[in-house]
């Protein structure tokens, strides 16, 4: 409202000038010569604050009556009517003194804080913006991150609990091995034994052996002694010795004569039962 103010303001300044000063409007040509020298072309780098400090004449102006007096004559140079956000690809018309001196000092003031605190807000929701949507990819880097170590807690507490069930295992193995070890060694140690008293009984029984078979042949020399130091014993003993044979061979025969009568009533009962059957 109070560049739209401004400009109106600028425009009735300009009509009043063009009235008192007749010699303005009769020479065109050299208002014209004076708008082209007015002319400025400025860059990316420039600000209206420093085109505005070079464009003052002198100290009766204030930097932002200039600054507003440019914005005025040249509305099309600046986006959105805010005199911070100048275009860089346009030619800027110089206003003139008076132009520039129709402008309120105090509202050139207030007018140039108030469109700053304008572009600022402007900067600032971009700003804040900008800081929303970092804050944003933040939120998710924080949430992948979480959830990525909440994995790796998972998977962390598998293995532990399998190398839980891996140390227990290897160590009932362990004690298997020791109770099988100690197994062995018991059957080792039982062996032994055995193997001690099998050679102590076959020591024993080959000494029993040998002292019986000493005996034997002890007694065999005494009485190989005996019958042939004395000949009645010897001569006695021969007659003992036919007696036995004599009898021995009798009674190998009457054996025989008993099986060879117990084999002819056998034959005989099992003629009776033949003949039996047949004459049925």
């Amino acid at each position: 409202m109070l560049r739209k103010s401004v400009v109106v303001l600028s425009i009735m300044l300009w009509g009043l000038t063009a009235q008192i000063d007749p010699a303005a409007a009769e020479q065109p040509a050299a208002s014209e010569s004076q708008a082209s020298a007015a002319s400025i072309e400025i860059s990316v780098a420039d600000t209206l604050s420093g085109i505005a400090a070079r464009m003052r004449l002198d100290e009766s102006v204030s930097i932002q009556q200039v600054m507003l007096a440019i914005q005025a004559t040249n509305p099309n140079a600046f986006i959105g009517g805010n005199i911070n956000r100048m275009r860089s690809d346009v030619v800027l018309q110089a206003p003139s003194l008076q132009e520039i001196k129709s402008i309120d000092a105090e509202l050139a003031f207030y007018e140039v804080a108030r469109q700053n605190r304008e572009v600022s807000g402007i900067q600032l929701d971009r700003r804040i913006a900008e800081l929303e949507n970092q804050l944003a990819l933040r939120l998710d880097e924080a949430n992948r991150i979480r959830l990525e170590r909440e994995g790796m807690d998972s998977r962390l507490m598998v293995l532990e609990t399998e190398i839980v069930a891996a140390q227990e295992i290897l160590r009932s193995r362990d004690q298997q091995l020791a109770q099988l070890q100690g197994s062995v060694a018991e059957i080792a140690r039982l062996a032994e034994q055995e193997a001690v008293l099998a050679a102590a009984e076959i020591v024993t029984e080959s000494a029993e052996a040998l002292q019986s078979e000493g005996q034997g042949v002890r007694l065999v020399n005494d009485i190989r002694h005996i019958f042939t130091n004395n000949p009645l014993i010897m001569s006695f003993g021969i007659l003992l010795l036919i007696l036995v044979i004599v009898m021995r061979l009798r009674g190998k025969k009457s054996d025989n004569l008993v099986d060879e009568r117990t084999n002819d009533i056998a034959n005989e009962e099992l003629q009776s039962a033949d003949d039996g059957v047949d004459v049925k």
